[in-house]
C-alpha cells in the first residue's frame, strides 16, 4: 500500500554484564553499513546504547550478557488500525448492553471516540503520518 514504508523512530539499547565496548561499536558500524535498521527521514538516525555492570541481584549462574532493547516504530499504526477493528466489531456485536458499572472503560471509549467524527477520521490520521514516512 501507498505510504506504507515501515521506519524506526528510535532505538534504545541497554546491555548488562561483561561486554566489550569495541564490540558494540562493530556492530553498530554493521547494522549501518548493512543498512539494517530504516530510521525516519527527518530525525537522527543512531542507535542509542547503555553499557552497565551485571547487576547484583542475579544468579551467580545466569547469562553473562543480557540485553533489551526498546524501539519506537512507525509500524504500530497498523496494529493500532487492527485494535481499532476488532474493537468496533466488538461493540457492535454487543450493540448498547454495555453496563458502565461494570464496564468503565466504556465510557472512555465513547469520549475517545468523540474526539474523532468517525472511525474512518482516526484511520485518516494514521494513514497521514505514514505518508510522512
Amino acid at each position: 500500500q501507498a505510504g506504507r514504508n515501515p521506519c524506526y523512530i528510535s532505538i534504545l539499547n541497554i546491555i548488562q554484564g561483561e561486554v566489550d565496548p569495541t564490540q558494540v561499536h562493530k556492530s553498530l558500524q554493521r547494522i549501518r553499513g548493512r543498512n539494517l535498521a530504516n530510521f525516519i527521514p527527518w530525525g537522527p538516525a543512531s542507535i542509542q546504547v547503555a553499557l552497565s555492570r551485571r547487576s547484583p541481584y542475579l544468579s551467580a549462574g545466569g547469562p553473562r550478557v543480557s540485553g533489551l532493547m526498546m524501539a519506537n516504530h512507525t509500524s504500530i499504526a497498523s496494529l493500532f488500525e487492527r485494535i481499532l477493528r476488532q474493537f468496533d466489531l466488538l461493540i457492535k456485536k454487543k450493540g448498547g448492553t454495555w453496563d458502565p458499572a461494570r464496564a468503565p472503560f466504556m465510557q472512555n471509549y465513547l469520549q475517545m471516540k468523540d474526539l474523532f467524527s468517525s472511525d474512518e477520521d482516526l484511520k485518516d490520521e494514521f494513514d497521514d503520518s505514514r505518508e510522512i514516512v
